[in-house]
């Protein structure tokens, strides 16, 4: 199992699931609706969420490794994301989560990845430190 999780994100106080999905010409891994509970006693949500997963087959992967993924999603998908960010409706974002379980493990070891953004309606990648990145809808967890 990696100590990295990947995925694409997207947040709305206004739009269901499935007017996100429709916007986007895509199906979510998993999502859930505005007013839905987690639990039974739980307050209702204020928000509803749309998300995607990025994997790698062996599920053994370093966030670098799985650019292809996430680009391979195709510059529809980037378009239509950007559309949606730009509307105001949604809040888009790519999202990785580093689980350090062994700090001698050199995979564990900081995120060295493409920076990802959508510009103008486009999915961007250019290589470089994570830390380094700028204006970039990759976030650390």
């Amino acid at each position: 199992m990696s100590a990295f999780r990947m995925y694409l994100r997207v947040v709305s106080q206004a739009l269901p699931p499935e007017e996100i999905s429709q916007r986007l010409g895509a199906e979510p891994d998993e999502s859930t609706s505005l007013g839905s509970r987690r639990h039974p006693q739980s307050p209702p949500r204020v928000h509803a969420t749309w998300i995607r997963r990025v994997g790698a087959a062996d599920g053994c992967a370093r966030p670098e490794e799985l650019e292809p993924v996430v680009v391979g999603w195709g510059p529809e998908l980037a378009a239509a994301l950007g559309r949606l960010a730009d509307s105001g409706e949604a809040a888009v974002s790519l999202e990785i989560v580093q689980e350090i379980r062994d700090l001698h493990d050199p995979q564990q070891k900081g995120i060295w990845c493409c920076q990802v953004a959508v510009v103008a309606g486009e999915l961007r990648c250019a290589g470089g430190a994570f830390g380094r990145a700028g204006g970039i809808l990759v976030r650390r967890s």
